[in-house]
């Protein structure tokens, strides 16, 4: 049997940084994962809390997508991301240069 499924974009866990996690956190990390890359899709700036665990992987899927992600650690276990489109149609949006930049 061959199924038309494939990974859409990694997940970036293959490092091991999911291994001391329950199955119930990786649910919510990926719950996460899925709601911020929604927002990404819409194509308009957003704001999002998130799981601090969750903010390096939430900033490397916006950097894949040229993407500026602000992220202000609200706490030992919640992070502020801002999210804003940072190319158009592959160049840089005026006034950007598509980095991931990090405000603590």
């Amino acid at each position: 049997m061959n199924f038309p499924y494939g990974l859409a974009e990694p997940f970036d866990i293959s490092d091991g940084s999911v291994d001391h996690l329950t199955r119930e956190e990786c649910f919510v990390l990926g719950a996460e994962w899925a709601l911020f890359r929604a927002d990404l899709d819409q194509g308009s700036a957003f704001s999002r809390m998130v799981h601090t665990e969750n903010a390096e992987r939430l900033i490397r899927l916006g950097q894949r997508r040229n993407w500026t992600v602000e992220r202000t650690e609200l706490s030992a276990n919640w992070t502020k991301l801002t999210a804003r489109p940072g190319a158009m149609n592959g160049r840089p949006a005026a006034g950007s240069n598509g980095a991931i930049t990090r405000s603590e």
